[in-house]
């Protein structure tokens, strides 16, 4: 009798595993039969779900992006005062910052790699997705200061990744709570 495969629960799993590839690898680093041979799946089952490199990409891209959104809407729940909200925001970014950090190490390079109009859109359609998520979470409206967060956190993020051992991921997302809410 044949086995029964859940193709959605298999694709995510797909994708899982290949951002960590991805993230030890590199986008340019890797071919289809590379991947599958890491993955330990044939390049027929990765046809199978993905028409190459670049559609794993975007998708296993758009997966890492729903899950870090979903994560952080779990994290604060609604109603909370803003200096509470920033307080939840720097644990999120504190907890979150190796994953985090791949994913930059990966756009950055996806954006050298493949500097099309459709790669930029995805990073755009990228961030666009993290900024709404941030203003949601922190409640705010004006797109400057949520651009300002975003381009703090992103260099949080990739001092982090060049130098670990010497950047205070929690000290640094604090001063976004002191420049908006004075404590």
């Amino acid at each position: 009798m044949p086995r029964l495969v859940d193709h959605d629960q298999r694709r995510e799993e797909l994708l899982a595993r290949c951002f960590e590839l991805f993230a030890r690898e590199g986008y340019a680093g890797l071919t289809m039969r590379r991947i599958g041979k890491e993955l330990g799946v044939s390049t027929g089952t990765l046809y199978h779900y993905f028409a190459g490199k670049p559609e794993l990409f975007a998708q296993m891209f758009q997966w890492i992006r729903t899950q870090d959104i979903r994560a952080l809407a779990e994290f604060a729940p609604p109603g909370l005062p803003l200096a509470r909200r920033l307080e939840l925001l720097q644990d999120f970014v504190v907890q979150h910052a190796a994953s985090m950090s791949h994913a930059l190490r990966i756009a950055l390079e996806f954006h050298r790699e493949v500097p099309d109009a459709a790669g930029r859109a995805l990073l755009r359609e990228t961030l666009d997705d993290y900024r709404g998520a941030i203003a949601q979470q922190l409640d705010l409206e004006d797109p400057q200061v949520i651009s300002a967060i975003m381009s703090f956190i992103l260099g949080i993020l990739t001092q982090h990744t060049l130098d670990p051992e010497r950047v205070d991921v929690r000290a640094q997302v604090k001063l976004v709570e002191l420049a908006l809410v004075g404590r």
